[in-house]
């Protein structure tokens, strides 16, 4: 167990991230809210990943490194990096993301806001800006971008058919990181951030939005492509249509396992998402 010796822990997974990892860590440092410690883990990089997470090591010591020669994959690294670091909220870290500067800032003020009106376990999400590889903009709010509708309910039933929250742009408390089941095995779909909603959902907990874009969020090759014929044929159309259709039936299974109901109220709560909140 790693003991934070500060308020903050930001957990960072890397693979291969030479390329946007600088970049990255220089607005981690550069924070207006400096009470935090960053825990680098690496999942088997080949590249000079390792060297430039050493630097950082070396130039500030809120870096620390997690060297385990573990392979796990990124839903795995996080998981493993929550469970292993003692803090008192944590935030979800991308490498090739870049933070704005008051990032930790506004969301530690945030989920201290909400813990004074009552102490449970807590998300606090934002926006994010999205960019391309170079950190032009493409778009002020992700939210926006992608038809995310983040009024809609936070509730068990709710959570389990529509995942709103970006892990890379949240911060939960200690109480959050309580009720979180890092025994299951979370299926290739279930991500860590959404997984971490399910749990705080079910124990009734608080899921906040915090309206305001926090992050650059780069978005890797959004060149437009033309859409041939092949994928306009009804045979293109079937094949996504089972494809969906077995994402549907493999996810109420893991949902069924953690006590959602039957699949009919799965269904019933999969439209009125759709119907009145979009779906992710």
């Amino acid at each position: 167990m790693y003991k934070n010796k500060r308020q903050v822990a930001i957990l960072l997974s890397t693979y291969n991230g030479t390329r946007y990892l600088r970049a990255l860590l220089d607005s981690l440092l550069n924070q207006t809210y400096t009470d935090f410690t960053v825990y680098v883990r690496d999942d088997g990089s080949n590249d000079d990943t390792i060297t430039i997470i050493e630097e950082f090591c070396e130039k500030d010591d809120r870096v620390k490194f997690i060297d385990d020669q573990l392979h796990l994959g990124p839903t795995k690294t996080f998981m493993h990096l929550l469970q292993i670091v003692d803090s008192s909220y944590y935030m979800f870290c991308d490498q090739d993301d870049v933070w704005l500067s008051d990032k930790v800032k506004v969301s530690v003020e945030k989920i201290k806001e909400i813990e004074d009106q009552a102490l449970k376990p807590i998300i606090v999400y934002t926006d994010l800006i999205v960019t391309d590889g170079a950190l032009n903009h493409i778009a002020p709010s992700m939210w926006e971008y992608s038809h995310l509708n983040v009024d809609s309910p936070t509730s068990f039933n709710y959570i389990c058919v529509y995942n709103n929250i970006s892990g890379c742009s949240s911060i939960i408390n200690n109480k959050a990181k309580e009720v979180v089941d890092f025994e299951r095995n979370l299926p290739k779909n279930i991500y860590h951030d959404w997984w971490i909603a399910i749990c705080v959902s079910k124990h009734d907990g608080k899921i906040v939005p915090l309206k305001q874009s926090t992050i650059l969020f780069r978005r890797h090759g959004d060149n437009e492509t033309n859409v041939s014929s092949e994928s306009r044929s009804l045979r293109s159309k079937l094949k996504r249509l089972r494809k969906s259709y077995e994402l549907l039936h493999n996810r109420y299974g893991f949902f069924k396992s953690i006590g959602y109901g039957p699949f009919l109220k799965y269904l019933y709560y999969k439209s009125i998402v759709s119907l009145r909140y979009g779906n992710k």
